[in-house]
């Protein structure tokens, strides 16, 4: 389980939280929502350790983010923020490979067990016609997938997506929902992905945390989200339907006039 107790955080002399408290269990995707500056991207960084609030404390299994070892930090939590890999000229498949690093021994080679969860994922996402091309050749969507895989194949406790629909044409949208059912469905790990696409956390989450001036404005699931709260925290006017398979709301904005 990850916890954040009392966060308070200015970045940049602008306030972005005060006394946020929020935790999430295992077994669930949660959806972190809210208009733009609200925080979602800041709240990803401050679960990984990598921003520091100014007060409060990020409790993984119950310790203190930092009483966890850098090694072990590593493969209990991964997060995927749409940053471009450091080495084009690495292949697709050497680049997943990497992801295992955190689980491999010291001057040991990679495991059977490490080849095949990449192989898995080149499947799950579509990459397998990709696995021996160089990461600097691929197209904008078939990279963004690469980035995706490569934070699921290190089989975190804690996956973090930040937006991660951007650049994704929507048969690749539905292998991530896929692959993040896939992830969390034996209840023993947490997905938690901020993303200003509304239709895809109302689809994909199991849970829907709104942000909004420093604090949690809403916490529940998606079929709480309707057409007064999206017009009050996002200044849009929608109408909502529902998915005739699973009954999850969806979104639609009025066409301009």
């Amino acid at each position: 389980m990850i916890e954040l107790r009392d966060i308070s955080l200015t970045f940049r002399d602008v306030p972005v939280f005060a006394s946020l408290s929020l935790s999430f269990d295992a077994g669930s995707i949660c959806g972190i929502i809210g208009p733009s500056g609200a925080g979602k991207s800041m709240l990803l960084n401050i679960i990984t350790g990598s921003v520091h609030p100014q007060s409060g404390q990020v409790l993984l299994g119950g310790l203190p983010l930092p009483a966890h070892a850098t090694r072990a930090r590593a493969r209990a939590i991964a997060a995927c923020n749409g940053a471009r890999p450091g080495n084009p000229h690495d292949t697709v498949r050497e680049f997943l490979l990497l992801a295992r690093m955190p689980h491999k021994k010291f001057l040991s080679p990679f495991s059977d067990y490490d080849y095949q969860v990449v192989d898995d994922y080149l499947d799950a996402f579509g990459l397998r016609d990709f696995a021996n091309e160089t990461l600097g050749g691929l197209s904008g969507c078939t990279l963004r997938k690469a980035g995706l895989a490569h934070a699921f194949i290190g089989e975190p406790d804690v996956l973090l997506l930040d937006d991660p629909t951007s650049g994704l044409d929507m048969s690749s949208i539905a292998q991530m929902q896929r692959a993040l059912s896939r992830f969390t469905m034996r209840g023993k790990r947490i997905a938690v992905a901020a993303s200003n696409d509304l239709n895809f956390i109302a689809q994909t989450a199991d849970r829907a945390i709104l942000l909004s001036r420093g604090a949690v404005a809403l916490d529940a699931t998606p079929e709480a989200l309707d057409a007064a709260i999206i017009k009050k925290y996002f200044n849009a006017d929608v109408l909502v339907s529902r998915n005739i398979y699973n009954g999850k709301p969806e979104f639609h904005l009025f066409p301009a006039t």
